[in-house]
């Protein structure tokens, strides 16, 4: 019985399970606020709240913003980062660049946008104004 307590912990906590990845993350950032309106853990003690259009969060909604960020961000970069490790490891280099270069791109864009987002005092993200869901203070 330990021995399978310790295969599914490793199997979950595996740095290279995309699929645990996604699956922690749809529980906790996307199930986890659908069903509190608005709240994880973090955000309950630091007072905020996650609002859509409507007062009652919309799943779509939290599924938009977060595919956005996690998804589209997060894990594209995990994905490009190992196929950077697997090709310079096959020594295919002609593909490495290309890949290199994309990953490039993907993090000057991010960062542009924060730090427009920061001299503009604007206070919703991409991933916030695609979805239409706000960070808001709750006290």
């Amino acid at each position: 019985m330990h021995f399978l307590l310790i295969g599914i912990y490793v199997f979950i906590f595996d740095e290279h399970n995309i699929f645990a990845f996604i699956i922690l993350t749809f529980l906790y950032f996307i199930l986890v606020p659908y069903f509190t309106n608005g709240f994880t853990l973090g955000k309950y003690l630091l007072k905020m709240q996650l609002r859509g259009n409507n007062t009652k969060l919309k799943f779509s909604e939290i599924l938009q913003r977060y595919s956005i960020l996690l998804y589209g961000y997060f894990l594209l970069s995990y994905i490009l980062n190992d196929a950077n490790k697997y090709l310079y490891n096959l020594e295919y280099y002609e593909f490495l660049i290309i890949i290199l270069g994309v990953q490039i791109l993907l993090n000057v864009f991010v960062f542009l946008h924060l730090i427009s987002h920061i001299i503009k005092k604007d206070p919703l993200l991409l991933h916030d104004r695609i979805s239409g869901v706000k960070n808001i203070n709750t006290h």
